[in-house]
């Protein structure tokens, strides 16, 4: 039986100022309106999704209001930590457990749900977050992303931005998780054990199969990227909030563009992730 595990990371546009050292006091706010549209293209598709929500986000009216919306519609509510920060598996064991714990208690306090699926900030995960997953009653992880490639360019990209005195909050992370398993298995921890469902890669290299590389790939790649995903037994796709967002009709801040998925147009995002969703839960 084919298993297509198809998620959305809400990361909120402060997350990229963070990653990209854009100074900002704006506080706009792009998860309503992306998550508008990932509604109707999961409608469109019949796909049920899961949104990875950062707890903190909950306070806002809008943010709360469709994430109930798609809870009503049958789809899953995650967690993604109460704050988001990428250097979580760098911070004290307690704040580890303050952050998964806050997190997981304001989604199924505001939303009314119970959150079963853990994804840690930027791929990064540990045996110390890992613990605390288990100890708060989680019963799957979908955090590592085994993609050599994908590490490569982040250390690439940060290794860039230190020379030109420019600081992200990003992180490399653990590079050990660049090797990881392809397939999901169970991880053992001092509190027991979780299930892992790697998030989906193709080809030696470990191309991602997450909506920036289907949104940025030339055409041969993403038809290439169709091709091979049609068969598998197990995918797990993952999109960002920023995939279905517009640089136009969202006014984003112009230095947001260095994001590959907003240099594309909007409607040949949609259909491009329409035509793999189709084939990727195509049973």
């Amino acid at each position: 039986m084919r298993k297509a595990i198809i998620s959305v990371d809400l990361d909120e546009l402060y997350c990229y100022y963070a990653i990209h050292s854009i100074k900002t006091v704006e506080e706009k706010r792009i998860i309503p309106v992306a998550m508008e549209r990932f509604l109707e293209l999961f409608d469109r598709t019949g796909v049920k999704g899961i949104f990875f929500t950062v707890g903190s986000d909950l306070a806002d009216q809008a943010t709360l209001e469709i994430l109930m919306e798609a809870a009503r519609r049958g789809h899953e509510i995650g967690c993604h930590t109460f704050s988001h920060h990428y250097d979580l598996i760098k911070r004290g064991a307690g704040e580890i457990r303050e952050e998964i714990f806050r997190g997981k208690s304001s989604i199924e306090e505001r939303l009314g749900v119970k959150c079963t699926w853990f994804r840690a900030p930027g791929y990064n995960v540990s045996g110390v977050v890992l613990d605390a997953a288990v100890e708060a009653g989680f019963s799957f992880d979908s955090s590592i992303l085994p993609s050599p490639f994908y590490y490569a360019a982040r250390a690439a990209v940060i290794a860039c931005m230190k020379i030109s005195r420019r600081e992200s909050r990003s992180i490399v992370g653990n590079l050990s998780h660049a090797f990881a398993g392809r397939m999901p298995g169970r991880i053992s921890t001092a509190r027991g054990e979780i299930e892992e469902f790697p998030i989906s890669v193709f080809g030696a290299a470990g191309i991602p199969v997450i909506g920036t590389t289907l949104a940025a790939a030339p055409e041969w790649l993403f038809n290439r990227m169709m091709k091979r995903v049609a068969g598998r037994d197990y995918l797990n796709v993952e999109f960002h909030a920023i995939d279905l967002a517009c640089a136009e009709t969202d006014n984003l801040d112009n230095r947001l563009l260095v994001e590959p998925a907003l240099k594309k147009p909007l409607d040949a995002r949609i259909q491009r992730f329409s035509e793999f969703l189709k084939i990727a839960t195509k049973n």
